[in-house]
């Protein structure tokens, strides 16, 4: 079973810990989450919202908690784009932005394969590695938890600046929602 999920941050360096959690990362579904995504907002000058996403497929750690991003929307952009286009032609690249983490996707036979690398050696395990998830799981948990985040920021009324990646991403929130119906 394939399982990806969102968090936002919850800790900053000038900060420090921005809720009474004392967690580094906070799951949209926690109640304090809104309330971190507000005061990263806010000290980001309403650009970016920081975070995480983690992936597991059956026990196998795909994405940590260490596969940071300073911008969770555009990231998540970058991981739905397979389910955005109709044909899948060559690699498609995950971007945890300011992250050293390469990840890029590619299908074949009604598999996605997942090429993870971290050239720059900045974790402390081997992360280089190539999974293989069924085409129709990764579409399926993706979607919904692609739809779960956006619903988080646009529900929450989470204000973005106009440099934001927030209108490009709502637009493919809305394609998203209309492609599911």
């Amino acid at each position: 079973m394939f399982i990806i999920k969102s968090y936002i941050s919850n800790h900053l360096p000038n900060l420090g810990y921005l809720t009474s959690k004392k967690e580094k990362f906070l799951s949209i579904n926690d109640p304090l989450a809104m309330k971190a995504a507000q005061m990263i907002l806010e000290d980001n000058e309403q650009d970016y919202l920081e975070g995480c996403i983690t992936a597991t497929y059956n026990s196998e750690v795909i994405f940590t908690k260490d596969f940071e991003t300073t911008d969770l929307l555009f990231t998540w952009q970058t991981i739905i784009t397979p389910l955005l286009i109709n044909e899948m032609d060559g690699i498609f690249k995950i971007t945890f932005l300011d992250s050293l983490i390469s990840v890029e996707i590619s299908e074949k036979d009604n598999l996605f394969y997942i090429q993870l690398e971290d050239s720059s050696g900045i974790l402390n395990y081997n992360l280089n590695k190539v999974i293989s998830i069924p085409k129709e799981d990764y579409l399926k948990e993706v979607s919904k938890e692609f739809l779960s985040f956006a619903s988080f920021c646009a529900n929450n009324e989470l204000k973005f600046c106009e440099e934001s990646t927030y209108p490009s991403f709502i637009l493919d929130y809305q394609k998203l929602k209309s492609k599911m119906k």
